[in-house]
């Protein structure tokens, strides 16, 4: 997740050398600066919805519980009286599933991003 280097002066160095050779600057940013930024937006975003997942307590103060977000899902599953285990058991394996999926996609974008350091 590393933005500082693409967006320093001295990272501009490949879209003003595709710039010098006649490509227009849509095309020079494109195949530069959006191929180094691209992968620590994609992580950078699975983080921020990872997080955001999980997070019922903004939700839960704000709203009460007339907002239907899974994790307060699961929460008043556990809560009310009858205490709906099996089904708060199975939305928090849904949550997991989710968190998961998200969290390997920017891990997968940051390998990308890796790749692409290396090969500049």
């Amino acid at each position: 997740m590393d933005l500082l280097r693409p967006l320093s002066p001295g990272g501009l160095k490949y879209s003003q050398a595709w710039r010098s050779v006649g490509a227009p600057p849509w095309r020079a940013w494109l195949d530069t600066d959006f191929r180094e930024l691209a992968p620590s937006f994609i992580a950078i975003w699975c983080l921020i919805a990872a997080v955001a997942m999980g997070t019922y307590g903004t939700a839960l103060a704000l709203a009460g519980t007339q907002i239907n977000i899974l994790p307060l899902l699961i929460y008043l599953k556990i809560s009310d009286g009858s205490g709906d285990f099996p089904t708060a058991a199975a939305l928090s394996l849904l949550l997991l599933g989710l968190c998961v999926l998200v969290l390997a996609a920017g891990e997968l974008a940051a390998r990308g991003r890796d790749r692409t350091l290396v090969t500049h």
